[in-house]
């Protein structure tokens, strides 16, 4: 309800509309490409709205110490583990609404595009569920953060590892060859999320993956959201009950 009635989820969904709407615009797209470019409006807007629940899950988590809230539901009997789930699912709720809405919109440029109506559903859903994986993942690591050491930490501890994630392991693939060896580890050992962004399949409206492509993808995701979420209850459990 707290989320809700702030205005970061509206701002966020107002951004996915605007860029949808204008990004031939703002892109100078060629009349051919602006689906593609509204297309990739929406993403990039909903990406941000991802960015956003990863620093609500700090703030929230944190919420827990500094209201006194860990103390009145440890004393009523409540389970650590299942509010720590609450806390970091309701703070996706920006992603959920712009993903939602992003969803409805990638299908209908797929349907403007000549696809059919089950190849869009199937292509954007696969997108749709890789997309959001990562950022609940973050969300698991950010809230025990915040809830064990402070908001900001908790919002640094999650974008830091989405980004690295994103960005650090195929950069760490070209230098890997010529550098060190704790390149190699490193790259192995770090979330490769990048893999998971199918963003170019919806933006140029390809068809659906196979299925043991997606599956294998998305298992590789669940795991390391659970890795994530073992993680931030170990640190969610071990919060203090109340901010003195």
């Amino acid at each position: 309800m707290e989320i809700m009635a702030s205005l970061g989820w509206i701002l966020c969904l107002a951004s996915v509309l605007i860029l949808y709407g204008f990004s031939p615009y703002f892109l100078n797209a060629e009349e051919a490409q602006s689906l593609m470019a509204r297309n990739q409006g929406s993403i990039l807007a909903t990406w941000i709205s991802g960015l956003y629940s990863i620093v609500l899950g700090g703030g929230y988590g944190h919420v827990q110490v500094s209201r006194g809230a860990n103390l009145f539901y440890r004393a009523a009997g409540s389970s650590d583990v299942s509010r720590m789930v609450a806390i970091s699912l309701a703070c996706t709720t920006p992603l959920v609404i712009c993903g939602g809405v992003t969803f409805l919109l990638l299908t209908l440029s797929n349907l403007i595009w000549g696809k059919g109506v089950w190849v869009s559903f199937v292509s954007v859903f696969q997108f749709s569920l890789l997309f959001y994986l990562p950022f609940l993942a973050c969300c698991f690591l950010s809230v025990g953060v915040g809830a064990r050491i402070s908001s900001g930490a908790g919002a640094i501890a999650g974008l830091t590892v989405f980004v690295a994630g994103s960005f650090l392991p195929p950069l760490l693939s070209i230098a890997a060859a010529v550098g060190p060896a704790w390149m190699e580890t490193l790259w192995a050992l770090l979330p490769h999320f990048y893999a998971m962004d199918w963003s170019p399949a919806v933006i140029y409206m390809w068809d659906p993956a196979e299925w043991v492509q997606f599956g294998s993808l998305f298992f590789y995701g669940t795991c390391w959201a659970v890795f994530l979420f073992v993680v931030g209850s170990v640190l969610f459990y071990s919060s203090p009950s109340q901010n003195e």
